[in-house]
């Protein structure tokens, strides 16, 4: 890869993740810090159980970028939850993951992250300020 953007995946993401069981998807958005290969990060999405207290989750991410290789781990701040292990790869614009993902070997899926453009970022980011 010779794109700088491909090289560091530094950004806001947005994602989807679905069930190969039944199709089931649900988004989500990750903020990534990858620092020479080393990402942590956090997501956030909507619960994926109807009767949760809680409709917005957080999970954390930590993993590496090696080329346009992507392994991570998605954890979430609930303790009932499993670890998600996410592998994919890097188109060569660096602005698209792709993979799978799964929970050991009972739950599994595919997953695509999409990284805006910058002017988008700072367009919703003009929109959702407060007026002054």
């Amino acid at each position: 890869m010779t794109n700088a953007a491909a090289d560091n995946l530094t950004g806001r993401w947005h994602g989807r993740y679905t069930y190969v069981e039944d199709g089931w998807s649900n988004d989500f958005a990750a903020e990534l810090h990858d620092v020479g290969g080393v990402l942590a990060g956090e997501t956030r999405e909507a619960s994926d159980q109807p009767d949760d207290l809680h409709p917005e989750q957080t999970a954390f991410i930590t993993g590496s970028h090696v080329g346009s290789s992507v392994t991570f781990i998605k954890r979430y701040d609930e303790m009932h939850r499993d670890a998600v292990f996410y592998d994919g790869t890097v188109d060569a614009d660096g602005d698209e993951i792709f993979g799978r993902w799964n929970i050991g070997e009972d739950l599994s899926g595919t997953f695509i992250m999409i990284r805006p453009l910058a002017e988008e970022v700072e367009q919703r980011e003009a929109i959702a300020a407060p007026i002054a």
